[in-house]
């Protein structure tokens, strides 16, 4: 069932590149958009997760994204956890970082694929946390809706299913984030 899930996000992924129109236009047109300048096509933000109670979780998870297209955006991102189980007394942090994709599928919804390694406090059922580091992989892959706020600004909800089950993830499926992305484009610009 993930590999049939996973491989529906690439090929939804590969229809939306696919049927973009190309515009042959003025070649200086295409010279200044070729080489003009990134920031007008950077986008910088990253999501948060709270959770507090007997178990306490606080996720940050910045990013910085390059826009490839007006509908697809690849990225890379950080992402810091700290958790606490007051039950057990157990107090831990996650970190790593993240490659991702995201493509628009309409101007609201877009689907999301994520590969990220985390260092995680390896723990050994039969013996608990063994005091060691461990990285491990995740391949994350979703949907997800974003609702403008701004000329410039995004606030981005998604639902994300952890592909790459292990032993020790921090991650029950699925996963929900809220965040936002900004978009450096100069102001003056005209799209």
């Amino acid at each position: 069932m993930k590999k049939i899930i996973f491989i529906l996000i690439i090929s939804l992924l590969s229809t939306v590149l696919q049927a973009q129109e190309f515009d042959f236009g003025d070649e200086e047109e295409k010279k200044e958009d070729k080489f003009g300048l990134i920031k007008d096509r950077l986008l910088v933000g990253g999501g948060f997760g709270l959770q507090i109670g007997t178990i306490t979780s606080i996720e940050l998870l910045p990013e910085v994204c390059l826009r490839i297209h007006e509908r697809f955006h690849v990225g890379v991102g950080a992402n810091y956890t700290f958790y606490k189980n007051s039950i057990y007394d157990i107090q831990k942090s996650f970190y790593g970082g993240k490659v991702l994709a995201r493509a628009l599928i309409s101007e609201s919804f877009f689907i999301q694929g994520e590969y990220e390694l985390l260092s995680v406090p390896e723990y050994i059922s039969t013996k608990g946390y063994t005091g060691k580091q461990v990285i491990i992989p995740g391949t994350l892959g979703g949907i997800g809706y974003k609702q403008q706020i701004g000329k410039y600004a995004f606030v981005m909800t998604s639902l994300l299913y952890n592909f790459t089950i292990e032993e020790q993830t921090p991650y029950y499926n699925p996963i929900f984030r809220i965040g936002f992305l900004i978009s450096l484009e100069s102001r003056s610009r005209q799209r």
